[in-house]
Parts: C-alpha cells; sequence; structure tokens
C-alpha cells in the first residue's frame, strides 16, 4: 500500500529560519530507505501474493478445523477409557 500511495509523491525539505536546508525527498526515497520496501516488484505481483496468501491462510483454517472435527472425538475417547480404567484399578 505505501509502495503505492508514495512513489509519485514529493515531500517538503526540512526549512529552517526560512530557507530550506535539505533537498525535496522523493516518495522512491521513502518507499526503499525509509520503509525498507522492495519496489522491484510491480503492483499486480504484490497483489498475487497478497491474493496467495489469504487462499494460503483459508486453506490452513480450513485444515485446522476438519482436523479439530476428527481429533476432538477420538482425544475424548482416550480420555474416558483412561479415566474409566484408573477407576477400575483404584477399586
Amino acid at each position: 500500500m505505501f509502495k503505492n500511495d508514495f512513489l509519485g509523491l514529493t515531500f517538503g525539505s526540512f526549512i529552517l529560519n526560512g530557507k530550506a536546508i535539505t533537498p525535496v525527498i522523493p516518495g522512491s526515497y521513502v518507499v526503499e530507505n525509509m520503509y525498507g520496501i522492495q519496489t522491484s516488484r510491480g503492483k499486480w505481483a504484490d497483489l498475487g501474493v497478497l491474493f496467495g496468501m489469504i487462499l494460503v491462510y483459508r486453506l490452513l483454517f480450513f485444515i485446522c478445523i476438519k482436523l479439530n472435527e476428527d481429533l476432538q472425538p477420538r482425544v475424548r475417547a482416550y480420555l474416558m477409557r483412561y479415566r474409566t480404567a484408573k477407576k477400575i484399578n483404584n477399586k
């Protein structure tokens, strides 16, 4: 987002006693040096990465939900067997 917003901008220089003491700062300098964002990729590549991340996170969420649905009854059954075996052994 910063890349697309700042690349065409220029920022004013520092002013001391009414005089500019530094040159005008271009937006590309701010993006590359101050924020550390690489500008070698285009906006479409960035958009593709964003959609890829959305897809991967949705897939991870789906896998976690399915594992929870499958493993929860097994864990409950194991705990029930363990508790009943412990009660039987104590009596």
